[in-house]
């Protein structure tokens, strides 16, 4: 990146109205960033199904009674009205992907469903699309984060700890070895968009810059789906912000990994690379080779979240990130 990274100019903020005040920050991300869910609450399938025809949307109806009768326990009942619907629209009858079966998902992309603007759905981005993306790293001498900055992440981290454990914070700890994730963003309070909005602000305008650099919205690439207006951000809200540690052992290391249901994630390094070994962050690319980007304390990198990438275990000390992801998801949501 030619510049400086931390320019709000460079970031994609007009200089008439660059923030320096939490509450100009503040004003900024709410009138930047979607804050409602753009996805219906049934993750369209009532819309797909009146788009697709009369046998679909009597398909889709069957399938609901099953559902209520499934809750209510009379799983013979659900098992004959799920039959009759499989029949009539054999799509449903396939995982859910994004809220929805990934068949009638294909059945109504294939069929122009996202051709109109109001027709938005979860996880339609083409992994292989985004594969062939690029990942944008902030390049320049001057890091996106301050060490003011990332003292104010940890601080924060530690003030989440002393009311709630890792396991009442995010129960997916869990399961994680040698890794936890310290959800920073959870409602109700939304304590780091609250208490840091700049820090925010700045990681959410480099997502923008980084979307326009690496041309994911244009026309062929991965996120030409997603609805935009004046910004990719004004249709996306922040799905989660974590802070992840890494100890010795600790590593992602599918290396199909991705952000199901997210459409931009940004990873930012907040410990000093020369404190840890192993921890490399990768992206997974086109001819199955291993892409490493390096990153400096603070550094930034962000990706359309459909392109696959893993982090290399630890072998020597911790790493510390913070992860951000946006989608269309809307505000609101504990966790993931």
């Amino acid at each position: 990146m030619e510049g400086n990274p931390s320019s709000l100019h460079v970031l994609g903020v007009e200089e008439d109205e660059s923030p320096s005040t939490d509450a100009e920050w503040t004003s900024w991300i709410q009138r930047h960033t979607a804050q409602h869910c753009l996805v219906p609450t049934d993750y369209g399938m009532a819309r797909m199904a009146a788009f697709l025809g009369s046998r679909q949307v009597a398909a889709h109806q069957l399938a609901l009674q099953g559902a209520d009768l499934e809750v209510c326990g009379d799983y013979k009942g659900a098992m004959r009205y799920y039959t009759k619907a499989y029949r009539q629209w054999a799509s449903l009858d396939s995982i859910l992907e994004g809220g929805v079966p990934v068949d009638v998902r294909k059945e109504a992309v294939q069929a122009g469903y996202l051709e109109s603007p109001q027709n938005v759905l979860l996880d339609v981005m083409d992994t292989t699309k985004a594969r062939a993306s690029t990942a944008v790293v902030c390049a320049s001498q001057q890091p996106l984060l301050s060490h003011e900055g990332i003292a104010n992440l940890l601080k924060l981290q530690s003030s989440i700890y002393e009311s709630q454990s890792p396991l009442e914070n995010n129960p997916e700890n869990q399961r994680h070895a040698h890794k936890q994730a310290c959800m920073m963003n959870n409602p109700p309070h939304y304590r780091l968009q609250n208490q840091y909005p700049a820090i925010v602000g700045k990681l959410l305008a480099f997502c923008q810059y980084a979307c326009n650099e690496g041309e994911w919205a244009s026309p062929g690439g991965p996120l030409e789906h997603v609805p935009q207006h004046d910004s990719i951000l004004q249709t996306l809200s922040i799905r989660v912000m974590e802070l992840w540690e890494y100890q010795v052992g600790g590593g992602l290391t599918d290396s199909y990994h991705y952000d199901t249901d997210s459409v931009i994630t940004l990873v930012a390094l907040l410990s000093d690379p020369s404190h840890f070994d192993g921890g490399d962050f990768r992206t997974y690319e086109l001819g199955d080779t291993h892409t490493t980007h390096p990153l400096g304390r603070g550094h930034a990198v962000a990706f359309c979240s459909h392109k696959y990438h893993n982090i290399t275990p630890i072998t020597r000390g911790c790493r510390k990130s913070l992860v951000m992801e946006l989608w269309q998801g809307g505000v609101g949501h504990e966790g993931r």
